[in-house]
């Protein structure tokens, strides 16, 4: 008898629980998110569509409430120009996240993975951002982008989603793409 796949709250869990002692913003948690449903495994209703910072799923959006609201996960509010968001898991979470490492080994590695590179590469920091969830989306999700790769095509492609790569960044993102064998 086999196990359930992981669902969203496991993946939250286990990306909160890789990245302990790092910032976890709003930002990079839908970005590991995201990289995780396309190469770990997929998660059931989390669809990611185009947004103003990458590709966002409203179900991971709420998923992350639904976790704040049952207590494991804490919610901090740092006021800027916009209010941040930033998320750890409590120590309910944290004994939760502990278990479901062991029980989904393969996709806590696998996210670890990911992370690593991405810290590696710079990405997921604020600014500069190569991107690569964008990146990734122009040359895998979105129709019609796959048969040109071009950086000139993806810069004109990403302009029409109301994002904005540049081609260091897609340089940049295409490495870690291709670390991560992605690309």
């Amino acid at each position: 008898m086999g196990r359930d796949p992981p669902d969203v709250h496991d993946a939250i869990f286990l990306t909160l629980h890789a990245r302990k002692g790092r910032k976890n913003g709003r930002r990079a948690l839908q970005k590991l998110i995201y990289m995780w449903s396309n190469h770990i495994s997929s998660l059931e209703d989390v669809d990611f569509k185009p947004y103003y910072f990458g590709p966002y799923s409203a179900r991971l959006a709420m998923a992350v409430d639904e976790m704040i609201a049952f207590g494991f996960v804490d919610e901090t509010r740092v006021k800027g120009t916009h209010y941040n968001k930033f998320y750890t898991l409590t120590e309910d979470g944290k004994n939760i996240a502990g278990t479901a490492a062991i029980e989904y080994q393969r996709e806590f590695d696998g996210i670890r993975r990911i992370i690593d590179a991405c810290d590696r590469h710079n990405s997921l920091k604020s600014r500069p951002v190569p991107n690569v969830d964008m990146l990734h989306y122009m040359l895998s999700d979105l129709p019609g982008t796959r048969a040109d790769k071009s950086p000139a095509s993806t810069i004109k492609g990403a302009r029409e989603l109301g994002w904005k790569l540049t081609k260091n960044g897609i340089e940049r993102g295409t490495r870690l793409l291709e670390e991560l064998k992605l690309g």
